[in-house]
């Protein structure tokens, strides 16, 4: 079983190295206490990689409270070579080809990366995952992809349960939302053959 909780990266997940928590990092913090007490989970596991926390001058909030029960952590993001061979491509690649095409859109580029570029990502985690062979696992993971991998989850047959979501996350501001909703307006999502996924 993969439990999940949906947050906004940089408002919930990770702390700037030097500063106390916030707010909304505190909620994080509790949730994840409180799903632990209540899946007992094999395997804490989050959506990052410590070459981005590097350049972010970030840190996990995630890992200390890991070690703190004796809980093995993994980060299961690809770092950007690895990526780069999976053959995904960033917002700003979407926006460089929609924009050869005469598509200016921000949005549109928004959800070419979340209907066909998150799934790219996605499988790789789930290999990340699989090579650890734990059962119950609580994954941390971005909001916006508790659509996407949960697909991906049914399509394998792999029991999910969302235990929390939208920490830290205004859906009604936020242009990745928005994003989402064009993808969702333009039936994107199991499209195979858009000009985005070309090599």
């Amino acid at each position: 079983m993969i439990h999940l909780i949906g947050v906004d990266h940089f408002k919930a997940q990770r702390k700037k190295r030097g500063l106390d928590l916030t707010d909304i990092q505190r909620q994080y913090q509790a949730i994840v206490e409180s799903a632990i007490r209540s899946i007992h989970p094999g395997l804490l596991a989050e959506e990052d990689h410590p070459s981005y926390l590097s350049e972010d001058g970030a840190e996990s909030i995630l890992q200390p409270i890991a070690r703190s029960h004796a809980i093995p952590h993994l980060f299961v993001e690809a770092d950007r070579a690895t990526q780069r061979k999976l053959g995904y491509k960033t917002v700003d690649m979407i926006k460089a080809l929609l924009i050869a095409r005469g598509d200016h859109s921000a949005t549109a580029a928004g959800a070419h990366k979340i209907a066909h570029q998150f799934p790219i990502r996605e499988r790789f985690w789930l290999t990340e995952l699989n090579r650890t062979a734990a059962n119950n696992v609580l994954l941390i993971c971005g909001d916006l992809h508790l659509t996407t991998f949960t697909n991906l989850l049914a399509a394998e047959g792999i029991p999910y349960k969302i235990f929390a979501e939208r920490i830290g996350v205004d859906h009604s501001t936020d242009p990745e939302y928005e994003a989402l909703r064009y993808a969702q307006d333009h039936n994107m999502f199991g499209e195979t053959n858009c000009f985005c996924l070309e090599s």
